[in-house]
């Protein structure tokens, strides 16, 4: 679901939330940090919870991650989406 969440979030022009991809070292709390942990693709996304001295803190639902260092993760790349806004 990691390409479905992207392609909405990326091309959405009606209601609810829109981003555009941003790097890493850009994002803000509330933004996602998308993982391409295997030659498959994109396959993990995190949620930015928590950015303390420059260190960003995420949430996920693999492992059931709550304010867990975005340091700890192993990824090939990773893909930064700032959210930008929400249409109502």
């Amino acid at each position: 679901s990691v390409q479905y969440l992207q392609k909405f979030l990326l091309s959405n022009q009606k209601k609810g939330p829109f981003a555009t991809i941003q790097s890493i070292k850009s994002l803000q709390v509330g933004d996602l940090i998308q993982l391409k942990q295997t030659q498959n693709g994109y396959n993990h996304t995190l949620f930015i919870s928590q950015i303390i001295n420059g260190d960003f803190y995420v949430c996920a639902h693999n492992d059931d991650s709550k304010n867990r260092p975005f340091s700890s993760y192993r990824y090939l790349e990773a893909k930064g989406l700032h959210i930008e806004g929400i249409y109502e």
